[in-house]
């Protein structure tokens, strides 16, 4: 099952009709990994229908934590993120699941 449809199907009661906004910070787009993870998910939110934002914070720990917090206030139903500093964004993931986002 992937991780797209994982948050679809258990979106937050502020989910827009038929559509799920869903976040995807990477670590950074200079790796071909990270490229092809974003690709991967690209993929599968369209054949989901979901909305996906993917966000590149350049390995920068402080900019995945404001854009979890952005997505906090922008509603979105889930967030994907790989972590480049684990206990850096603990506080936001922790805003972000008491919001109803559903984490991976």
């Amino acid at each position: 099952m992937s991780w797209l449809f994982m948050a679809r199907t258990t979106p937050s009661s502020t989910a827009p009709a038929g559509r799920y906004k869903v976040a995807f910070i990477n670590f950074n787009q200079q790796a071909l990994f990270f490229n092809q993870l974003a690709d991967g998910c690209k993929q599968e939110a369209s054949k989901l229908g979901v909305d996906l934002t993917v966000f590149n914070p350049n390995n920068d720990p402080a900019a995945q934590n404001s854009a979890i917090e952005g997505y906090i206030t922008q509603g979105f139903q889930a967030i994907i993120v790989d972590a480049i500093d684990v206990e850096g964004i603990k506080p936001a993931l922790k805003a972000a699941a008491a919001a109803g986002i559903k984490i991976i």
